[in-house]
């Protein structure tokens, strides 16, 4: 929308939902939105590293809980993983700063 905007300064663009009674059951959905919790977890790659020769480096990891807003019933928890580069331990303290709602 904000490219024909940008070709046509003068123009006006509009979105609208539209609904009427039989979207009585989707108004039900959009209004009560199934809560699912989830799990994020961030640890560090291992892939490579022996770790046996490094005993006293501390392997840190994140794991937040989270909530997913879905239509549907999920069948299992929900898990996100990531990994870190374990030479770039700081990269952990940057999630400080996320704000999970």
């Amino acid at each position: 929308m904000q490219s024909i905007q940008n070709s046509y300064p003068k123009s006006l663009v509009k979105n609208h939902t539209l609904l009427c009674n039989v979207d009585e059951e989707k108004i039900r959905i959009l209004k009560n939105k199934k809560v699912e919790s989830g799990i994020i977890r961030i640890t560090p790659d291992l892939s490579g590293i022996d770790i046996y020769n490094k005993p006293t480096q501390q392997l840190r990891m994140i794991q937040q809980e989270v909530n997913v807003y879905t239509y549907r019933t999920l069948p299992n928890a929900l898990s996100f993983y990531g990994h870190y580069d374990i030479a770039d331990i700081h990269i952990l303290d940057m999630f400080k700063d996320v704000v999970f709602i």
